[in-house]
């Protein structure tokens, strides 16, 4: 895997790395279960991911295996800050790539292929 920057990461690439961390701690039929819950969902703010394993620690591994540089600039970045006041751009374009790679990856059933059962 190429590593990205903060120029060069995109919210695709994320996804993909986010939904690949998931497949990697959780089972074909967990996965499975994770897409019937979240296609029967009527909230789009809630992944039924969660109820498997912290999805945010998910995405946090992806960041740091996608991005390493950026990954460690924005964490310095906001133990340095004052989030209370504002937070930095580093932890903001994270916050941001990190809620549109999850929208992106639960639109794409988090990347599973049908040949998985889902």
């Amino acid at each position: 895997m190429t590593t990205a920057t903060l120029e060069t990461m995109t919210a695709e690439d994320l996804a993909k790395a986010f939904a690949k961390v998931l497949r990697e701690w959780l089972s074909n039929e967990e996965m499975h279960s994770i897409n019937v819950a979240n296609w029967s969902s009527t909230d789009p703010n809630v992944c039924a991911s969660h109820d498997f394993c912290d999805a945010n620690m998910a995405m946090d591994e992806a960041i740091q295996k996608l991005a390493p540089e950026f990954y460690k600039a924005a964490w310095a970045e906001n133990d340095a800050a004052d989030v209370s006041v504002e937070c930095g751009p580093l932890w903001t374009r994270f916050t941001d790539l990190s809620n549109e790679a999850w929208s992106l990856a639960k639109a794409a059933n988090f990347y599973v292929e049908a040949d998985h059962g889902c």
